[in-house]
């Protein structure tokens, strides 16, 4: 079984909390952004500003660019034109977590992240909270 961990995204510099999943020590958003093709990187940044707006609490985005996330609980997806944002909000472990996806995934990206979200809940269950890595 994979073992879950996080890490502070290095967007999110507000009071609110928000981290990326590490899997096996791997940080999947970090992977994310690091596979993306040039073509992808304004949008990247535009996903970037919706962490810094997430950890400073400010108002949400228009309707347009964000969904709650039906059949994954306490999920959600920001988007812009090809990439998705995704993120879960675990409020009984005060965690809001991060994974990347791309638009033509995302049926896939939303299937993960409800098997993500089932394990986590688990390996918290069984082993407490997650542990919180250093950014290096």
């Amino acid at each position: 079984m994979s073992k879950f961990a996080l890490i502070s995204n290095e967007f999110a510099r507000g009071r609110v909390k928000v981290y990326n999943l590490l899997i096996d020590e791997v940080d999947v958003f970090n992977e994310f952004e690091d596979s993306l093709a040039a073509q992808y990187k304004s949008e990247f940044r535009s996903l970037a500003a919706i962490i810094s707006q997430i950890s400073e609490h400010r108002k949400p985005l228009p309707r347009n660019k964000s969904r709650k996330i039906k059949g994954v609980e306490s999920a959600a997806e920001m988007k812009t034109k090809h990439l998705r944002l995704y993120y879960l909000v675990i409020k009984e472990h005060d965690l809001i977590i991060c994974v990347g996806g791309h638009k033509k995934t995302q049926k896939k990206d939303i299937k993960r992240l409800g098997r993500l979200r089932d394990l986590i809940i688990k390996q918290i269950e069984e082993n407490g909270r997650l542990k919180i890595k250093n950014n290096q």
